[in-house]
């Protein structure tokens, strides 16, 4: 899918990969509010960041319903990899994995092109899946293109982004700050650093 979203990249990019945005941008679609915590552990080296969520619940919505095996807990990880894709799995086990890719290329300051590949296992259904999926992915997207239109220009609006991060917001600091590293022409950091982080959404 092609998709064209008027913000800038790395807007794009901590979108894709705020988990807790799906309770309050597709609600209903991906997951509902809940107040169970989970853990996330944070991981960046070498130009990747990822996190890795312990103990998610599985919320009451249309695609846990349709997509999700019952009795499975999924294995839940989101990736930001160096300059602009991201990587969200989702893995029931070896029959069962979602992968949504994206790459984001700037068009300019606040317009952004974004690829994005939807590939899964589901063994003899796949085809069906894929019928009923489709269609259902377009339109969370357009979600998603309408709350950073609304972003971009609020950010048009004042002149740029002013980020104010808290630890919840994961990879969105990871994002910024391998991007900067790359800009200053430093090398991505060899040394794993991790952190874990429990939340609320």
């Amino acid at each position: 899918m092609r998709t064209r979203f008027h913000t800038d990249v790395e807007a794009c990019l901590e979108n894709f990969l705020d988990c807790p945005h799906t309770a309050y941008v597709h609600k209903g679609w991906f997951r509902t509010h809940d107040t169970s915590e989970l853990k996330a552990h944070v991981r960046t080296r070498d130009g990747v960041a990822e996190a890795e969520f312990e103990n998610e619940p599985i919320s009451d919505s249309v695609i846990t319903r349709i997509f999700y095996p019952r009795g499975r807990k999924p294995r839940h990880t989101d990736r930001f990899i160096m300059p602009s894709v991201s990587r969200v799995d989702y893995e029931f086990g070896p029959d069962r994995h979602f992968i949504i890719s994206s790459a984001c290329t700037p068009v300019n300051d606040w317009e952004t092109e974004v690829y994005t590949v939807i590939t899964f296992c589901f063994g003899r259904i796949a085809p069906v899946v894929r019928l009923v999926f489709e269609p259902m992915a377009r339109r969370i997207l357009r979600q998603d293109v309408d709350i950073l239109t609304l972003h971009g220009q609020q950010m048009r609006k004042f002149g740029g982004p002013r980020y104010a991060h808290v630890e919840t917001d994961l990879l969105g600091i990871e994002i910024q700050r391998l991007r900067r590293r790359c800009e200053r022409g430093e090398a991505p950091q060899t040394q794993e650093v991790e952190r874990a982080v429990s939340m609320r959404f």
